[in-house]
């Protein structure tokens, strides 16, 4: 599928660079021609964001690098050009140099998440702090698109070991996105895991247990006490209590999530279910030889899809908003400029 809409992509690109390679046959009609000539701009962007998220799910992420590095070309020359033509007529309305501006920033970002998917944490680091800086210029400090690039630069430090700065990051995340969604949002949980699993690697029990306990409330609130999505987390939990030999209230946090997998109807064979029951035996084990459990998975471990697939989100331009809609790395990225997929 990725090579038959890549060659699309590809013959798409190469029609619309030829149209702005001779530019006659715009004809200049209510001092419209710049607005003309920005659109097919921005369509040379929307298509190599479509060819550089292509190669992104398929792993090449130095062609994905170099793809949106031509994008980010591009989408500097369109914003000259937006800015000529808001000149030129004089707007009153939306102006195109903000969305314009918006594109440039969402190429940074796009650059920095598979930056650090190759390990370049200073390419990574730099490129989300172009982004975040224009978003901030652009849409203002508590717009969901710089929350996204807080989330992916929290993640970056804590790839790094900074957990400190990854915490700060993430705590900015969740301030906004309880202005944004409420205090109740599934969204909310989805931080506090985050969160709870830097307190975790930085040896900060408790204040990792509020944070997760916090999640789990919130996250039965939409999915139900005994769901998969609760489940999770109280693996995640029990995880934690493990690692700090607090054996007892592990066996208990592992005890409910095996109750609600079994019960949300997954499989005994599953590698969830199986990952708990050697996660019990090994705690059992360890009981009965009173080792320590240093050597035990993790919560962060347990929990490696939040950071380990993809720190970040992938993004392409949505006309009808006149923004840009982002999408989570792990799923596979629209080929439509009109996707309606969410943030993170």
């Amino acid at each position: 599928m990725h090579k038959d809409s890549r060659s699309s992509f590809e013959a798409a690109l190469k029609e619309y660079r030829n149209s702005l390679s001779d530019l006659s046959w715009i004809t200049e009609k209510d001092g419209k021609a710049k607005d003309v000539e920005y659109e097919v701009q921005h369509k040379v962007i929307t298509t190599l964001a479509s060819l550089g998220s292509i190669a992104f799910v398929q792993k090449n992420y130095n062609e994905s690098i170099k793809i949106y590095n031509d994008a980010l070309a591009q989408a500097k020359l369109a914003a000259v050009t937006a800015a000529t033509a808001d000149l030129s007529n004089e707007r009153k309305g939306p102006k195109l140099l903000k969305e314009a501006r918006v594109c440039v920033s969402e190429m940074f970002s796009n650059i920095a998440s598979s930056c650090a998917e190759i390990g370049d944490r200073t390419g990574a680091i730099q490129n989300y702090n172009c982004a975040l800086a224009l978003q901030m210029s652009e849409l203002g400090e508590d717009h969901k698109s710089v929350a996204c690039t807080l989330h992916n630069i929290g993640t970056m430090h804590f790839r790094s070991a900074e957990y400190q700065l990854a915490l700060k990051s993430y705590k900015q995340v969740l301030k906004m996105r309880r202005l944004l969604f409420g205090n109740n949002d599934f969204r909310i949980a989805e931080v506090l895991v985050n969160i709870g699993t830097v307190h975790e690697k930085a040896e900060e029990v408790e204040r990792g247990v509020a944070a997760l306990n916090a999640a789990i409330r919130i996250t039965a609130k939409h999915h139900g006490e005994k769901s998969a999505a609760c489940a999770k987390i109280h693996t995640q939990l029990g995880s934690l209590y493990a690692r700090s030999n607090c054996n007892d209230l592990a066996m208990e946090q592992y005890n409910i999530a095996l109750e609600a997998y079994r019960k949300s109807g997954m499989d005994e064979n599953d590698i969830a279910i199986k990952s708990i029951k050697d996660s019990i035996c090994f705690v059992e084990q360890s009981k009965n030889n009173e080792e320590s459990l240093d050597g035990f998975l993790s919560a962060t471990e347990a929990w490696s899809k939040i950071f380990g697939g993809g720190c970040g989100s992938i993004c392409l331009p949505n006309k009808n908003e006149k923004v840009w809609d982002t999408i989570d790395m792990q799923l596979a990225p629209p080929l439509s400029s009109n996707s309606s997929l969410v943030s993170v």
